[in-house]
């Protein structure tokens, strides 16, 4: 097994001179071989355990999710943190001198934040990166750099504390990998209870702790398999509504493709990253109208990341920040018209106090004519009744006076002036 490990390693170095600027495959017998342009090479990374840190450089494991923020300094996008998974750390081959090669960039970068362009020999400041590593208890090694291990190993008082104020403690990290690697396997309830059991047992045993377990997942997937008709759906609805999740489900129509599916996933993404509410994604085999869809589902679960997702959810983000634009200047808009309508009700206010006050006085008018009128009333009774006992005897001696008396003549030039036209009285 080590002299394949070892054959394996130098097959891969010997690809070194491929990889770097030269372009060219040179063997045993110093002839160089020039690659076509239209070659491609193409690594698995499983094929890198035993590579040295300058293959691993060439190959672009460490630097392809990084870019180039200001100066010497590179990072992941934005302000994002980047983890490496370093799986079957203990795989690589120990050298001579019972040191790992792989192991030293790691190191290099942990404890000095920074290592070196391969082409430029110029310094690169790594920031925002951090390590998870795992180690096969069944093969391997099983030698770790003392400098590496260091840094990425605790002891078991370091379980017992949170890594910062208000954090998970490390305990619980652990707790979820035993979880994820052997109880996620067990399918009876009884196994169920003897792993808890086990665990429960050798947490307290070796770190002094009583601990209450949940071993119920945050996230994750399900496939529930059974005749139609069964209550798979519902099922999972219940559990959705126990655990406080909101349920969402593609709806079908005619001409449903890809890109619709994008769409409702890029909404999912959404509520879920961003509004943070907890989101059950719940799809029937009848709601597979393209097998492609089972690509783009193998992708969510695989990895979280749907190609051209990121496309779609930045249209969405531009979209939004229109959207929010619109709405900003809706409310100008609505505060210029607000204004307006608070000067014009303060006009129509002023407008209804001195309408106020009009009312007033003729109300006050129509209250001193009705008291006129109660003091004249009777008098004009009076005249009413005097001029009931005129009759013709009456005219005839009228007549016979050479002038009227002065009482008539009173009355008769009053009658002229209220009967006047545009208050002319005649001189006659």
């Amino acid at each position: 097994m080590k002299e394949y490990r070892t054959k394996r390693a130098l097959w891969i170095e010997s690809l070194n001179t491929v990889m770097d600027d030269n372009k060219a495959l040179t063997l045993a017998s110093n002839e160089r071989i020039p690659l076509n342009p239209t070659i491609r090479l193409v690594f698995e990374i499983s094929l890198l355990h035993t590579a040295t840190p300058a293959t691993s450089s060439r190959a672009a494991v460490l630097e392809k999710p990084l870019e180039r923020k200001a100066g010497k300094n590179y990072g992941p996008p934005g302000t994002k943190k980047l983890i490496n998974f370093v799986d079957d750390m203990n795989m690589p081959e120990v050298d001579t001198y019972g040191t790992v090669q792989p192991h030293i960039l790691n190191v290099q970068h942990m404890d000095y934040h920074h290592w070196y362009d391969r082409s430029k020999l110029s310094l690169k400041e790594i920031h925002n990166v951090l390590y998870v590593s795992c180690m096969n208890p069944m093969a391997g090694s099983f030698t770790i750099n003392p400098r590496l291990q260091g840094i990425l190993f605790f002891t078991p008082d370091c379980l017992k504390t949170p890594q910062d104020p208000g954090k998970l403690p490390r305990m619980k990290l652990y707790l979820h990998e035993s979880n994820r690697v052997y109880r996620d396997k067990v399918v009876d309830e009884k196994d169920f209870g003897v792993f808890d059991k086990i665990q429960t047992d050798l947490v307290k045993k070796f770190y002094q702790l009583s601990y209450q377990l949940h071993p119920e997942s945050p996230r994750g997937n399900a496939l529930l398999v059974g005749v139609g008709g069964s209550g798979k759906q519902r099922l999972t609805s219940l559990a959705a509504s126990i655990s406080s999740l909101a349920v969402f489900q593609i709806t079908l129509k005619k001409g449903y493709s890809i890109p619709d599916l994008k769409t409702d996933l890029v909404s999912q993404y959404i509520k879920a990253g961003v509004k943070n509410i907890g989101t059950v994604f719940l799809m029937t085999d009848a709601q597979i109208s393209d097998e492609k869809f089972l690509v783009l589902v193998n992708d969510l679960l695989a990895s979280g990341k749907v190609d051209d997702l990121k496309a779609k959810l930045a249209a969405q983000e531009v979209a939004l920040k229109q959207k929010n634009e619109d709405a900003d200047k809706l409310i100008q808009v609505v505060g210029v018209e607000t204004e307006k309508v608070s000067k014009e009700k303060a006009v129509a206010d002023e407008a209804e106090q001195k309408v106020a006050l009009i009312a007033k006085e003729v109300t006050k008018k129509r209250k001193d004519c009705k008291e006129d009128l109660a003091k004249a009333e009777p008098a004009l009774l009076a005249a009413q009744d005097a001029l009931n006992t005129l009759n013709k005897n009456n005219l005839t001696e009228l007549k016979s006076f050479g002038l009227p008396v002065l009482a008539v003549t009173n009355v008769t030039a009053a009658v002229m002036v209220l009967l006047a036209t545009g208050g002319k009285v005649s001189k006659d």
